[in-house]
C-alpha cells in the first residue's frame, strides 16, 4: 500500500510500538542493569527493514530501525556489563503467517531464503537466548541476521 494511502492512526501505532517500545524498555532497564554491573538487551528488528520490502516498505522500514540499538549500546557498554544487540529475522513461519498467507505466498517467501525454508520461532528464540547469555561477553552494537541466508552482508 502507498504511504499516502496508509492511515494515520494505524501509522502512529506501528511507530510507538516498534521505535518508541524499544525506546522505553531500554531506558526502563538500562539504569538497573547498569547498577548491577551486568545485563544484556537482544532487541527484535526485521530484515525486511535492511533491504525494503516491496509490499511492506516503509511499514518494515520502521520495524527495522530498532536495529540502531549502537548508541545505547555505546552508553551501556561503558565497564558497565551492558550489552545490547539486535536480531532482524527472515520471514517466520509461525501462527500468524500460516493464519495470513496461502501456500503460495509461504513458498514464494521461503524461495528467497538459500536454505530453502522459512525461519521459525525458535531459530530466533535460539539467538536471542545466546545473545542474553554469559556467552557474549564482547559484542556490542551489533545486529544478527537469522535469515537462512537470505542477506549476506
Amino acid at each position: 500500500m502507498p504511504l499516502w494511502e496508509f492511515d494515520p492512526i494505524k501509522f502512529r501505532e506501528i511507530i510507538e510500538i516498534n521505535l518508541l517500545g524499544v525506546f522505553h524498555c531500554c531506558r526502563a532497564i538500562v539504569p538497573t542493569m547498569r547498577n548491577s554491573g551486568w545485563g544484556r538487551i537482544a532487541n527484535v528488528a526485521s530484515v525486511a527493514g535492511k533491504e525494503g520490502n516491496p509490499n511492506a516498505g516503509r511499514l518494515q522500514r520502521i520495524k527495522g530501525r530498532s536495529d540502531r540499538a549502537h548508541q545505547i549500546a555505546r552508553q551501556g557498554a561503558r565497564q558497565s556489563g551492558v550489552l545490547v544487540n539486535c536480531v532482524t529475522p527472515a520471514t517466520v513461519d509461525n501462527r500468524n503467517s500460516r493464519a495470513k498467507w496461502t501456500p503460495r505466498k509461504s513458498s514464494t517467501c521461503a524461495s528467497r531464503i538459500p536454505m530453502g525454508r522459512l525461519g521459525t520461532v525458535e531459530d530466533n528464540a535460539a539467538m536471542i537466548a545466546f545473545l542474553c547469555s554469559d556467552e557474549v561477553s564482547f559484542s556490542t552494537g551489533a545486529t544478527f541476521d537469522v535469515s537462512g541466508g537470505r542477506t549476506t552482508y
